[in-house]
């Protein structure tokens, strides 16, 4: 015997019953459904795509990574427009971004003044950007970028704000 009121699945309130048998429990499992069905909708991310680190100079720190660790640098990107040089890596299937301010109003060069030469940013890869970022706001998880945008490796990127991830700032790629 159903008791409740009606919905649909895609409403906001699906459709809720209780019977002798099942109780609470199932209104209780459809209503989390309900308040987390974007999150479980979303495609999760496939790898990790490349790890930003801020550096003051590529020229100081690139030997490091290249005569110590015996990493290669297959190139070095200037975009201006972003006041950026970046030095790619690979590692694996990942990639390190050694990144480089060219010039006072970079964004690196405020990362670097307050926090110091270091990890700035995780990047994760999958596919479909905006339909994770659709599911992402809707879920009320806080973005810097609703839309994608086109990053330094001319493949469409997003972030999302470091109070939404632990203090992590995340970058989401489609790169597939």
């Amino acid at each position: 015997r159903l008791l409740g009121e009606g919905g649909s699945e895609e409403s906001d309130f699906p459709f809720l019953f209780f019977n002798a048998r099942c109780g609470l429990a199932v209104g209780i499992a459809l209503l989390f459904k309900a308040k987390f069905r974007y999150a479980v909708r979303m495609s999760a991310p496939t790898k990790i795509a490349h790890i930003g680190i801020a550096v003051h100079s590529l020229d100081e720190t690139l030997p490091f990574y290249r005569d110590q660790l015996g990493m290669e640098v297959t190139e070095i990107l200037e975009l201006p427009e972003r006041g950026l040089r970046i030095a790619m890596l690979p590692c694996g299937e990942s990639i390190l971004e050694l990144m480089e301010p060219m010039g006072e109003e970079s964004q690196i060069q405020r990362f670097l003044e307050k926090r110091g030469p270091g990890i700035h940013h995780m990047c994760l890869g999958g596919g479909d950007l905006q339909s994770r970022l659709d599911s992402l706001t809707n879920a009320g998880v806080r973005l810097i970028n609703t839309t994608p945008e086109i990053g330094a490796e001319g493949l469409p990127v997003a972030f999302i704000h470091p109070r939404a991830t632990g203090g992590v700032l995340l970058e989401l790629i489609e790169d597939e």
